[in-house]
């Protein structure tokens, strides 16, 4: 049995001879020693669905090797129970709960696994298809059957592999519980192309404290043992790593927020980090209102506004270096400060004499529309402020009404014609000379993103798709849909099965034979209605 199991029981035992009722602790102690597993699964469902404790804990131990305990049938679930019991004996019942939430989720990983070997995911891939980065589509599966992102998907078979061949005493580990799957993930994530022989020491160096470590703390140790056992392989395994270097997309967060996460070589995250400090610092220093982490945030956004102002991300040929920092970045970092000299807020310490090696630059690309940076759809009832209704901003999503007019004060208008019972959009007011680019413009507005249900890449990077191949089907708006070219791979190629039965809406048929239905976008602005089909009346 896991030594961590033995000493929750031992400190519940110590909470017992602190008080005078001898049973005070019973159950805490039964499930202290319940690997996670089919018979902890069912003690837990006896205990939620009113069964006795102490019995269902002790019929479950006796059970455990075996497994003989049949699921209970349909009981009314109710947490009561939980008041009648000591504290210490609460902490095991959340403990076992998340025992077994790791068994499930092991269970989950090797099922995932197995799904990745069957024929229907493993489809023979033409030459046409050019280069394909994912052989397997059982992540596809999973991701439409789950409702979580492709990568999240891929994640879950990738571990599921890994755990039932290579690093199976990690995967046993998840099974009892001793991890978690954050912490098994983390193991593997590490040690993904170490030699075997690697792998296996570090594994057994990280396993048997793993319990008591955080996820991080996991990460730390499974490094520092790494380094011990093949330091050698140091510069290797960082090149490895550092060729996966990437920023994500934004990801929506609440009340108009937006979260952009970055993976960088460590230098690099220490000297932006460092940039962003100093900046902070600095205009803490001047006197200005904002908080620390506030100014860290204004300043990011001051170089990502002077770039694209400039067009280049660097110094631009020909431009010397050195000297004050533009305008932009000075306006942008002092957007809303409340004292403090304006250049103090950026420069901080900074130096036009100081030693630099030369940033290569990076030119913006015209032809990602400068223009467009940040498009936003809004009603004009909104715009006119005569209703708040939400907008819809290009690459994020919903944004109030307020955030959507200050958008829009600076934006160029287009003219969108949309269907104010369903919200779908008709039509583009836009005339010319080719018209296949006025219907590719019309299908991007009309959906979003991709049309594959769980995909979030925006339409603007996807392929414009004809749903019934040309020429058996027309090029024509109802036949054409936006496919990132993951999901066009698959349903030219896959055996993904793709219809529009209504222009914008969506049917996905895979080859295990699910079936997804994606509706078309809703078009912010639209007036929305209540449950019986009424209109809601505007706020004014």
């Amino acid at each position: 049995m896991p030594e961590w199991a033995f000493s929750g029981a031992a400190r519940l035992d110590a909470a017992v001879e602190r008080r005078a009722d001898p049973e005070v602790g019973g159950l805490g102690r039964r499930l202290a020693v319940l690997p996670g597993g089919p018979g902890l699964a069912v003690t837990i469902a006896e205990l939620v669905g009113g069964g006795t404790p102490g019995a269902a804990a002790g019929e479950a131990a006796a059970s455990q090797d075996g497994c003989e305990s049949a699921a209970p049938e349909e009981l009314d679930t109710g947490w009561g129970w939980l008041d009648d019991l000591d504290a210490a004996s609460v902490v095991e019942v959340v403990a076992a709960f998340e025992r077994t939430a790791a068994w499930a989720r092991a269970g989950a990983a090797r099922a995932a696994a197995a799904l990745s070997d069957r024929p229907e995911t493993r489809p023979q891939w033409p030459a046409a298809a050019g280069v394909v980065t994912e052989q397997c589509t059982a992540s596809t599966d999973l991701s439409l059957r789950l409702g979580v992102t492709r990568h999240s998907a891929r994640a879950l078979v990738d571990v599921g592999r890994t755990l039932r061949g290579p690093m199976r005493q990690t995967g046993a580990a998840l099974e009892v519980g001793d991890v978690d799957w954050d912490k098994a993930r983390t193991l593997v994530e590490v040690l993904r192309d170490v030699p075997l022989a690697v792998s296996l020491e570090v594994e057994a160096a990280v396993l048997p404290s793993a319990s008591a470590l955080t996820r991080p703390q996991v990460a730390r140790a499974a490094q520092r043992a790494l380094q011990r056992v093949d330091h050698r392989d140091a510069a290797e395994r960082h090149a490895r790593a550092r060729a996966g270097r990437h920023v994500g997309r934004p990801r929506i967060l609440p009340d108009g927020m937006a979260a952009v996460t970055a993976v960088l070589p460590a230098e690099a995250a220490v000297r932006l980090d460092a940039c962003l400090q100093a900046a902070a610092v600095s205009a803490r220093r001047g006197g200005d209102g904002r908080t620390t982490d506030q100014l860290r945030a204004d300043a990011l956004d001051a170089l990502a506004r002077s770039a694209w102002a400039a067009g280049w991300i660097g110094s631009a040929p020909g431009a010397p270096r050195g000297g004050s920092p533009s305008p932009e970045v000075v306006s942008s970092v002092e957007a809303g400060a409340s004292s403090g000299d304006p250049h103090e807020a950026v420069s901080g310490e900074w130096s036009p004499t100081a030693n630099r090696t030369p940033v290569p630059a990076m030119r913006l690309a015209q032809d990602a529309g400068r223009g467009t940076l940040v498009s936003v759809t809004v009603g004009l009832g909104t715009l006119l402020g005569l209703d708040d209704r939400p907008g819809e901003l290009a690459g994020y999503g919903p944004i109030g009404a307020d955030v959507a007019r200050l958008l829009a004060t600076e934006g160029t208008w287009r003219r969108l014609l949309v269907d104010e019972v369903s919200g779908t959009l008709l039509d583009v007011d836009r005339r010319r000379y080719r018209p296949p680019a006025g219907i590719v413009d019309h299908v991007r507005r009309r959906n979003r993103t991709c049309v594959f249900p769980t995909c979030s890449v925006p339409a603007a990077s996807c392929q414009v798709d004809h749903t019934v191949p040309f020429p058996h089907g027309p090029t024509a708006a109802d036949n054409l849909g936006p496919l990132c070219t993951t999901h066009h791979q698959l349903k030219t190629h896959a055996g993904f099965r793709l219809e529009q039965p209504s222009p914008g809406s969506f049917v996905v048929r895979t080859p295990t034979g699910h079936v997804y239905v994606q509706p078309p976008d809703e078009q912010p602005g639209i007036p929305t209605t209540d449950v019986d089909g009424v209109e809601s009346e505007p706020p004014f």
